[in-house]
């Protein structure tokens, strides 16, 4: 008999990890390890990571700029460059499609990146992947963030940029040049870590899962105790 999974509707990784704490879910989905005060709340919460997902911003292949610097990304998110010419692109007005602080992609993006700035109020703010997607799918001369793994997934006219000269692809994260990196994990309570929990963890970090999972775009790695 296989293993019947039900996906829920996308939740933040802050809710994944407090909802399957508490037991409301079987397994919570993660982007990031566990922080030392959710450790503390739920000490009986085991944390898998099992794969490296590529964090990026995208930008419309029509705005004529594929590399920015870390200086250029500011100025673009506190609103002082407003068009793409200014960059060495083309003459289009650039739209800024934002994030929820919350996020993982967005707090890589802060951490790594932009730092404290306030951003412009002119950014279009979705909390929700789906929508920012199709936001930045549909927009001409967006800017936004997204992943290898997404970009890879569908057909679209946004394509990844380099940073600092520095192209987001398998080398340059696994030597630490390119650093907009996060962890794809889940996390289960060990009173629910049965034998059919074990058999999804082993699919998992399985080598034929770990095939589909390069497939997407992301990159797979060994299990961790």
């Amino acid at each position: 008999m296989g293993i019947d999974l039900k996906f829920l509707s996308s939740i933040s990784t802050d809710e994944g990890i407090k909802t399957a704490g508490l037991g409301t879910l079987d397994i919570g989905a993660t982007t990031r390890q566990m922080n030392d005060k959710e450790k503390q709340a739920y000490p009986n919460l085991l944390d898998f990571t099992y794969a490296k997902d590529v964090v990026v911003l995208v930008v419309d292949k029509h705005n004529g700029v594929n590399s920015l610097t870390k200086e250029q990304i500011i100025k673009i998110y506190e609103g002082k460059t407003t068009n793409w010419k200014e960059v060495g692109g083309n003459d289009l007005n650039i739209v800024i499609i934002d994030q929820e602080e919350t996020g993982s992609k967005k707090k890589l993006l802060r951490d790594k990146i932009i730092g404290k700035i306030n951003i412009t109020s002119l950014a279009i703010d979705l909390s929700s992947t789906i929508a920012s997607e199709e936001a930045m799918r549909t927009t001409s001369g967006v800017i936004g963030l997204s992943t290898l793994g997404l970009i890879n997934m569908g057909d679209t006219d946004l394509i990844p940029i380099a940073i600092d000269g520095i192209e987001p692809n398998q080398e340059n994260m696994m030597n630490e040049k390119y650093t907009l990196v996060r962890g794809m994990g889940f996390v289960i309570l060990k009173e629910k870590k049965t034998k059919e929990a074990d058999k999804f963890i082993e699919f998992i970090f399985s080598e034929e899962a770990g095939e589909k999972l390069k497939e997407q775009g992301f990159f797979p790695i060994e299990r961790q105790e």
